[in-house]
């Protein structure tokens, strides 16, 4: 029966028994291809595909992702004989999912699908025959049964059409299927990165990068006392910095900045003034700064205005300092305190801190060592450094961070200083229960990051109108 993913109970085309949801991470992209005889070949132009199982048949449906509107099933992958059932498949479409390779990949990202599921399930809930049994009657000798010893390649979903594409340039490797990037990476050159989901880099989707820097000392005192900053020590910049890949990775829910200025209570009453006025007349005026300031202080208190609140003051702090208590005193004699001139003062700027979590599932082999790979690196190069000698600690590495729209700094989110991570956690069991690959992956890491800029931001770091700027 033709799946349709927008039927409802007892319309044609629901499939209420099934394995495979639209989630992105079920979700694979085909380019330009080719076959493995090289008789056949077209390009699908980067549209997005999913399989949905049937738990009762064992076919799978393949649906098409629509950008514009509802998804909708372009065929059906038989469970008896392989075969792809066209509906509304295009003819590039039909070529593709016929070839054999190609159907037999389909079938694997099918059951990497259908075990994530099966292995999320709570004991009761799962179906009596696994989505390996139900997918390829686990029989040997069977061409359209994957081998049981083979199960670590099956766990690796959708690993690719490498071997039916002669040269397919420009493609995209959503889930690692065309363009070659296996690992969910390159390497080499300033093209060095690591990135989930593999292809989030090149098909249009917003992402953040993560980079490593090589440290450097921090701000100190030049010249006359003035402060050299982190930033303005020559080769203190974060563009000919990086220590290793470029981390990409989609950027998560919940971003947000928060730009603070510490102002708080200043006060300063009277006596305090007569202090300050005597320090200032020191230091001004030598010596003798210091009697012309004392006579002004005692001139000024002698004025007629002043001298009945001079008395009580007196008669207070006298009193006062004899009991260690002046305030105090003054307010049971008198109900008064000074007045303490409160106001707001600045006091300075404050560093900005950013959490980053990350949900990051591995829809196959290469995404799960991806993902292994950055999670070590992140704990790597966080952590503290130790002298040959061992007798000093060494500065961890700093961190560039970047929203990138298109491969180019996002003008419409925020910019960041350059940072230090000052924690990094990770959640091995994020979707509340103990769940793994056939090879041991898990089927879901939470990823924590907490960042925090190392410099302030002042007015000058402002500068095009046309952008949130930091």
């Amino acid at each position: 029966m033709e799946y349709s993913p927008s039927a409802a109970i007892g319309q044609a085309g629901y499939w209420g028994n099934k394995y495979g949801s639209p989630d992105i991470s079920n979700q694979f992209q085909i380019w330009n291809w080719k076959s493995k005889n090289g008789r056949y070949s077209g390009n699908l132009g980067g549209k997005y595909y999913y399989p949905i199982t049937n738990k009762d048949t064992g076919d799978i449906a393949i649906v098409r992702v629509n950008p514009t509107g509802d998804d909708y099933s372009i065929g059906t992958i038989r469970k008896r004989d392989g075969d792809f059932i066209s509906y509304n498949a295009s003819r590039d479409e039909n070529y593709y999912f016929n070839l054999p390779e190609n159907a037999d990949r389909v079938k694997k990202q099918a059951l990497f699908t259908a075990n994530k599921e099966y292995n999320a399930a709570s004991n009761g809930q799962k179906p009596t025959q696994t989505p390996q049994q139900l997918l390829y009657n686990n029989t040997r000798g069977n061409a359209n049964v994957a081998p049981v010893d083979d199960a670590a390649r099956i766990a690796g979903g959708l690993s690719g059409v490498a071997d039916s594409v002669a040269a397919a340039m420009g493609t995209i490797g959503q889930s690692g299927n065309i363009a070659g990037l296996g690992g969910g990476g390159r390497s080499g050159g300033s093209g060095n990165y690591l990135a989930v989901p593999a292809g989030i880099e090149g098909n249009g989707q917003d992402y953040i990068e993560i980079v490593a820097l090589k440290s450097i000392k921090g701000g100190g005192v030049g010249t006359g006392g003035a402060i050299q900053r982190r930033s303005n020590r020559p080769g203190g910049g974060m563009g000919n910095r990086s220590d290793g890949p470029r981390i990409i990775l989609p950027i998560p829910g919940g971003i947000n900045d928060s730009n603070g200025v510490d102002w708080g209570d200043g006060r300063m009453n009277a006596v305090d003034a007569v202090k300050a006025q005597l320090a200032l007349g020191a230091i001004e005026g030598g010596g003798t700064g210091f009697s012309e300031a004392g006579g002004a202080i005692v001139s000024n208190l002698q004025k007629k205005e002043n001298q009945a609140d001079l008395k009580k003051s007196l008669e207070g702090l006298i009193a006062g300092a004899v009991s260690g208590n002046a305030q105090q005193l003054m307010q049971r004699n008198t109900g008064e305190v000074m007045n303490p001139n409160l106001e707001l003062l600045f006091n300075g700027p404050t560093l900005r801190t950013f959490t980053f979590n990350f949900k990051l599932s591995p829809r196959n082999a290469a995404e799960s060592q991806t993902i292994v790979k950055i999670i070590n690196w992140f704990k790597m190069k966080m952590a503290v450094k130790v002298s040959g000698s061992q007798l000093f600690l060494k500065s961890p590495n700093t961190w560039k961070v970047t929203y990138k729209h298109r491969g180019r700094d996002h003008k419409y989110l925020n910019k960041f200083k350059e940072c230090a991570m000052t924690n990094c956690a990770v959640q091995y069991t994020d979707g509340g229960n103990y769940s793994t690959y056939e090879d041991g992956a898990m089927t879901s890491y939470g990823l924590g990051l907490t960042f925090r800029e190392m410099e302030p931001i002042f007015q000058g770091d402002y500068t095009a109108s046309n952008e949130i700027g930091f």
